[in-house]
């Protein structure tokens, strides 16, 4: 029933005339137009409650916690006013508790509080007041940023009602808003919300759709007047995210440290935890890569106290995320192997870098300073390090030429290479293999007065029966040739099922001459149409085709087909003049097809059962390293997961590392007993009762854009009782 029929009911209860009550019934019959979506804005509120504009339809660049505010052309279902509830931050815990403590009658729930296992308050911001519900749900209005394989993630955020002026209470029924700065808290309890600081994913599109209109894709999931009629039209836009949040231009500030400056007898495993009277971006605390690094925002180490022993100086190895349910305004620190046995002396450094989640970044460094209490039963931390700044630890019996050459085409990684550090890394470079022909004393004039196109085929086993990303090629010749051809083109693509069975057709007098059809797919074409001059170009016995503009990546499983054709060089020379290509007759025979042209038209179709001495060069997928075994000097170490510098490498590149492990010898402790030796791991955690690791690390590059990963330094960290 719609709130017009409520109102003229009421009215017939106030004793309407018979003839007043006919007109009011027409009235009450009367329904609301179906609505459509006037306007959609994105935006955010200012201090005075007011929502201001900054984006709308198709919209690029929007801040991650932008909200979205749809316009209606009529009141919408959004269900009754229920009151949004978000859980209490630590400082709020603390004002109920002592709040409770000074007034034995304080009545949380008079107080704005919700009492229950986990303390609640209800929500004082205006732009998450009331939830919507009612017909408004994540498949109603959908806002979705498409993934991989055709699915679509709902995006992070909550739909709340939009209020009358800056402190009324009641709605407008007219508008809806999505919130992306809080989630759903509780299943099924649509009013308690939560805390989502980090807003929207960034950097991604998001596709907004209201079903409506007369066929409707989901008929029982629709957006609804307060008749229950659905929109009139479905509604559909599109906005992309950045990686940016809506600026506020005001500095965040530490309220708190926990432990505080001066704190004596701290347990062995607490977190650091820093309170800042709004949401940081927890990206923008970084922690020390390495011993010795000063790229750090964040740091906590032991002092220089000589009761820290051994460890004096020594950064911790931390974890840094912003603690659940404090909406991004608590920052926790945690020592991955806890602070020792104690007593230590800790020391907790946040430099001015770190930044809230607009940019903002805090005033002035703070430091504080603060003592863990003795626990004999506390784990001790180890460390392995290694920063690649020596051989002592790379084992001399890996590699090129011994019984353990890195895998397929990967090359040895560069383990202390020159530059301004020192660090292991991998290379893209040019690697060169020959694909030779028969020899029988015969020259291939292939490159003469008048134009010439062929088709040569090389065998998968003759190129190696692995893939390739070939990037250049070039052929052996006996005299110097300095010609120029014009027209020239080259392109590889791999053959057919038929060629690659029986080889070309044709005899060695008659064939058909180079064809499209003897391709299994669409070939690459390395060199496009230009001139092409040999002088100057004469290395190692070999002359260089053009260089390509292209890689071809050859999958190592079909032969290849590599096909030229030129214009002719236009000059008349004796046959044996340089101009010609000698042959090998290291491997069996295999043909050409080609075909001569004289003033464009083809004079000439024949097939020889030669090929020509190749040399191609590719580029090297990856490289790999062995170490030699380290002595972490106990067999009852728990390790955990390796640290990494850099721990991203370039797209498209990766670093992956296998484990192995031995038992001491108990002969020689010092020395590892191979017969324990445990098979190659993924994960190095599986080796913790082992007192002697090693590691196989492999660098695998980007191809397509010749990039390749480096490592500055591993860290292996482990505790023991």
């Amino acid at each position: 029933m719609s709130l017009r029929r409520n109102l003229t009911l009421g009215l017939v209860a106030g004793g309407l005339a018979v003839g007043g009550f006919a007109a009011a019934h027409g009235l009450a019959e009367a329904r609301q137009n179906k609505v459509v979506v006037v306007r959609f804005l994105l935006g955010y509120y200012d201090g005075a409650g007011r929502f201001v504009p900054t984006a709308g339809r198709g919209a690029t660049n929007v801040d991650r916690n932008a909200i979205i505010m749809f316009l209606f052309s009529g009141a919408i279902d959004t269900g009754p006013n229920a009151r949004a509830s978000l859980p209490l931050t630590i400082a709020e815990q603390a004002e109920l508790d002592a709040a409770q403590a000074a007034d034995p009658d304080f009545d949380p729930a008079a107080n704005g509080y919700e009492p229950g296992v986990i303390p609640r308050k209800k929500s004082t911001d205006r732009a998450a007041f009331f939830v919507a519900t009612g017909s408004v749900n994540s498949t109603s209005v959908s806002i979705a940023s498409p993934q991989a394989g055709g699915t679509a993630v709902q995006a992070p955020g909550q739909f709340f009602k939009v209020l009358k002026g800056k402190s009324g209470a009641a709605p407008v029924e007219n508008r809806l808003m999505f919130n992306p700065r809080y989630a759903a808290s509780t299943f099924n309890t649509p009013n308690q919300i939560d805390y989502n600081p980090t807003g929207l994913s960034a950097s991604t599109q998001h596709e907004v759709f209201i079903d409506g209109g007369n066929n409707p894709q989901q008929p029982f999931e629709l957006l609804r007047n307060l008749d229950g009629d659905s929109l009139g039209v479905a509604f559909t836009t599109t906005f992309t995210t950045t990686n940016r949040y809506v600026q506020d231009f005001t500095r965040p500030q530490i309220r708190s440290t926990s432990p505080t400056d001066g704190t004596s007898n701290v347990t062995s495993d607490a977190d650091v935890e820093i309170t800042f009277n709004e949401p940081m971006d927890v990206t923008s605390f970084v922690t020390p890569r390495f011993q010795g690094d000063d790229a750090w925002t964040v740091n906590t180490r032991y002092t220089n106290n000589p009761i820290n022993g051994t460890f004096q100086g020594r950064n911790l190895l931390l974890q840094v995320r912003v603690k659940p349910q404090t909406g991004g305004e608590v920052v926790q620190i945690r020592p991955i192997q806890g602070f020792g046995r104690g007593p230590s002396e800790i020391e907790v450094i946040v430099r001015s870098g770190v930044t809230d989640i607009s940019g903002n970044n805090i005033i002035r460094q703070i430091q504080f300073t603060f003592k863990t209490v003795f626990n004999a039963s506390a784990d001790q931390a180890g460390f392995v390090e290694e920063k690649f700044d020596d051989t002592f630890k790379r084992d001399p019996n890996f590699g090129p030429a011994t019984t353990n050459p890195p895998a397929g085409d990967n090359v040895l990684a560069t383990w202390n290479a020159p530059g301004a550090f020192s660090f292991m890394k991998g290379v893209v470079t040019d690697t060169a293999f020959t694909v030779v022909g028969p020899n029988n004393n015969n020259s291939v004039n292939l490159f003469g007065v008048i134009g010439i196109q062929f088709q040569n085929l090389h065998l998968t086993a003759d190129m190696g029966t692995r893939a390739r990303t070939i990037t250049s090629a070039s052929w052996r010749q006996s005299l110097f040739s300095s010609y120029t051809y014009p027209a020239f083109s080259l392109q590889l693509g791999h053959a057919n099922d038929i060629v690659a069975a029986a080889g070309f057709p044709g005899s060695a007098t008659t064939s058909p001459g180079p064809s499209p059809t003897f391709y299994r797919d669409t070939p690459v074409v390395v060199v496009p149409s230009s001139s092409y001059a040999t002088a100057g170009q004469l290395s190692a016995g070999y002359v260089a085709l053009p260089k390509f503009a292209r890689t071809f990546n050859y999958d190592g499983q079909n032969p290849l087909i590599l096909e030229i054709a030129h214009g002719g060089s236009g000059v008349a020379v004796p046959f044996y003049n340089g101009d010609r290509w000698t042959c090998d007759a290291a491997f069996p025979l295999q043909s050409c097809i080609l075909t001569n042209f004289n003033a464009g038209v083809p004079t000439t179709s024949i097939t020889r059962y030669w090929y020509f001495d190749t040399k191609f060069t590719y580029l090297t997928p990856g490289a790999e390293a062995q170490s030699l075994f380290y002595d972490i000097g106990r067999d009852d170490a728990r390790i955990l997961p390796q640290q990494l510098v850099p721990s991203i490498q370039p797209q498209g590149t990766s670093v992956t590392f296998l484990w192995q492990g031995a038992k001491a010898d108990p002969a020689s402790p010092t020395s590892p007993d191979l017969s324990t030796l445990t098979p190659w791991l993924s994960d190095v955690r599986q080796l913790s009762t082992y007192r002697y690791i090693r590691f196989r690390s492999t660098l695998l590059n980007n191809l397509a854009t010749k990039t390749a990963p480096a490592l500055d330094s591993l860290l292996i960290p482990f505790t023991f009782k």
